[in-house]
């Protein structure tokens, strides 16, 4: 069987590779065990733990937080060069892989074990961030961690719509934070005034706090945040308040005579402003704004003219559907009908990649049926149709559990009546 190359693939690899030599580079500096090869050994295999538990970590973060896409296809879980890996869930996993490497030292003295253990937590930093923002371009290669349509000069245009560059926000913020750690710590007389001391889990704590504050009000942009039962706030969101409100509490429990304490403040001040500065520019709900994004696909069959009916056989049942396959009809789909009209309402794009469908001005429940090369790979079902007067950010989105080239719409609760399921032909019809 040949070999495939993902680019998203190589670029998530090559930023693993570069914050892990950056972050070796300074622990070796370190000298934690005086042999020079039983120091280089160890830091490599705790490497090696760190990245597999990080991986799955990652992958299990975002199959939690993504359920909807999975459930009806549980193979693409595993299928994570399609994209899928969360930082939240990565830098979880990767903590509890250090600590329990750390832990399996049985040579090492308890308290020698909890000092090893922060201090592999703070040579991190000297990495990740860059690591991160590296990362971040694989999300621009697959078209994905966009914000909400927006008209400043700097936005993302994927066919024809312009979106916040979220992967950019980050990536720019993430290697000012490693820029400055690494500035700090070359100028002992700042180091030393900052406190930062190595082995105290204080710098990789401010990494948290500071990269935590960073996705709250990031988040407050995606339009594919999984909504939490406050409006307005995705599971993410929560979960890194809850962060942020642990990590305040020991700070000032702990570090009050500390210069770090300030400086986290500081920080936090300045992303509080940035977070509002970019949630203002957020659009009023009345504006135009997608149903769904047009970002994918490749012909199921023969094009037919926009907006015209055609046959399909789907499984084992003709159906007949609407055929939209330009920007425009895309953009507007089922929204502001009070019906379908049709048995279905069929998206044909131009290439394949996985597109997000959020549910704008919706009437009426649907299922969403994921088609590739003439297949379905998925079916998400039940999708509600959301409150009159929601506003877009609130809005949830969809997502297939791989890369297609066609979506089918149809009245929720049809593809358990039909007996669709994945691996179904889909064929045109006369």
């Amino acid at each position: 069987m040949p070999l495939t190359f993902h680019l998203y693939g190589f670029i998530i690899g090559g930023a693993t590779v570069v914050g892990l030599l950056l972050a070796e580079h300074r622990f070796l500096q370190l000298k934690v065990i005086t042999d020079k090869k039983k120091n280089e050994r160890f830091f490599w295999q705790a490497v090696v733990t760190v990245l597999v538990s990080g991986v799955m970590g990652a992958r299990l973060w975002h199959v939690v937080t993504d359920w909807p896409i999975y459930h009806s296809n549980l193979i693409a879980v595993f299928k994570i060069w399609q994209g899928g890996l969360s930082i939240l869930g990565a830098v979880g996993g990767g903590v509890l892989g250090a600590y329990f490497f750390v832990r399996h030292q049985r040579l090492i003295k308890n308290d020698d074990q909890k000092k090893l253990f922060l201090t592999l937590l703070d040579i991190s930093v000297f990495g990740l961030p860059l690591a991160q923002a590296i990362g971040r371009l694989g999300n621009y290669i697959n078209q994905e961690l966009y914000g909400l349509p927006t008209d400043l000069p700097w936005a993302l245009t994927i066919d024809g719509v312009s979106y916040h560059p979220l992967w950019a926000y980050e990536a720019l913020l993430t290697v000012l934070f490693g820029s400055v750690v690494w500035l700090v710590d070359t100028h002992p007389r700042w180091r030393q005034t900052l406190g930062m001391t190595m082995g105290q889990g204080h710098l990789f704590l401010s990494y948290i706090f500071y990269y935590s504050l960073i996705r709250f009000w990031l988040d407050f942009l995606r339009p594919d945040k999984a909504i939490s039962f406050i409006p307005g706030l995705g599971i993410n969101q929560l979960v890194l308040l809850g962060v942020l409100g642990i990590i305040s509490v020991y700070m000032l429990l702990h570090l009050r005579k500390s210069k770090w304490f300030p400086l986290m403040l500081s920080a936090a001040v300045t992303l509080l402003i940035l977070g509002s500065g970019l949630y203002v520019l957020n659009p009023e709900d009345g504006q135009t704004s997608p149903q769904e994004s047009t970002p994918t696909t490749a012909q199921l069959a023969t094009l037919v003219d926009d907006r015209q009916r055609m046959h399909i056989l789907i499984g084992s049942r003709k159906i007949n559907v609407e055929v939209v396959n330009t920007p425009a009809s895309i953009t507007q789909g089922l929204s502001g009908r009070s019906e379908i009209g049709s048995e279905g309402m069929l998206f044909l794009f131009g290439e394949k990649r996985v597109p997000q469908f959020w549910m704008k001005d919706m009437q009426f429940d649907l299922d969403l049926v994921w088609i590739s090369d003439n297949t379905i790979v998925g079916i998400t079902e039940n999708v509600p149709h959301p409150t009159p007067g929601t506003q877009l950010v609130n809005l949830p989105h969809y997502r297939p559990p791989e890369a297609v080239d066609a979506v089918l719409e149809i009245p929720a609760g049809m593809a358990q009546a039909w007996g669709l399921k994945p691996g179904d032909p889909v064929v045109r019809t006369q």
